[in-house]
């Protein structure tokens, strides 16, 4: 009898130090994907963290940071003299159509347009396949002298190795608050003239916000209407903006990955 008890007993405390056992395994499992997993969060996170100006600087000594008072403007088009023609013999490229200069982030390139938007996403100022692809005007604008919204489409990457080949990826930079208060004037230069812009606003957009990508307008109000709406949601925003049926728009788009699937605009207003 006494030792059908103590087997009972053993048993018992058998399936006790297994449950014990189990329930420590099973802690140290969960612990160990709750850190994994908290690891790869911060990986991530890292991937997509912004960097500041002092990082930017260090890490990228072309910028010149002296040269946002100094780039010398000239407003007046009788004195412009219209290089593109030479240009698109160079590069034997006729879809070359304009120049887009940002001083202070060291964006200077030419920018192509195609008959789609998809064809530049794929191929260089050559008119050659290359995956990093080229900066491109959107199909739609037809008119650059009188269209009243721009759209420039650049190119970003993760790839610490390709940055350096992609023309238009410093625009990221305005995600600083002191890069979008100190860099405030962009300049497109077409074959009719030269004109300045004033970055007023920056913002990130996904699919579901694609107010940016309109560039058709049926009068005025149809204009005021979107560009209310294009002011909305934004990072920054100059607190001087104003909108009026005469503004002629230039928006730049790079692809943003915070959150993934979305893209940094840059707003900017004829002055």
């Amino acid at each position: 009898m006494n030792k059908k008890i103590n087997s009972k007993t053993r048993n018992k405390k058998v399936k006790q130090n297994n449950l014990l056992k189990s329930f420590i395994v099973a802690t140290i499992v969960l612990a160990l994907f709750i850190g994994s997993y908290s690891l790869y969060n911060w990986y991530i996170d890292q991937q997509y963290e912004v960097p500041t100006v002092k990082e930017l600087k260090d890490k990228k000594e072309k910028i010149n940071y002296s040269d946002k008072n100094s780039y010398q403007y000239n407003p007046s088009n009788s004195s412009y003299i219209n290089n593109l023609p030479n240009v698109r013999k160079q590069y034997g490229n006729n879809n070359i159509i304009a120049k887009l200069e940002v001083p202070g982030l060291e964006i200077d390139t030419y920018v192509a347009r195609s008959t789609n938007n998809e064809y530049y996403l794929n191929h260089n100022i050559y008119n050659n396949y290359d995956e990093l692809g080229y900066p491109f005007v959107d199909y739609r604008n037809r008119d650059l002298k009188n269209n009243r919204q721009i759209n420039i489409y650049g190119h970003n990457s993760q790839v610490e190795e390709l940055q350096d080949k992609l023309e238009m990826i410093n625009l990221r930079a305005y995600l600083d608050k002191n890069f979008f208060d100190n860099y405030k004037y962009m300049y497109l230069s077409i074959d009719e003239g030269k004109y300045k812009y004033r970055v007023e606003a920056i913002k990130i957009v996904t699919s579901s916000d694609p107010e940016h990508m309109k560039v058709i307008f049926y009068g005025n109000n149809d204009f005021v209407l979107h560009t209310e709406k294009l002011y909305k949601n934004t990072i920054y925003k100059r607190t001087d903006t104003t909108i009026s049926p005469n503004d002629k728009l230039l928006v730049l788009q790079i692809c943003n990955y915070n959150p993934p699937n979305s893209y940094l605009i840059v707003i900017g207003k004829q002055v």
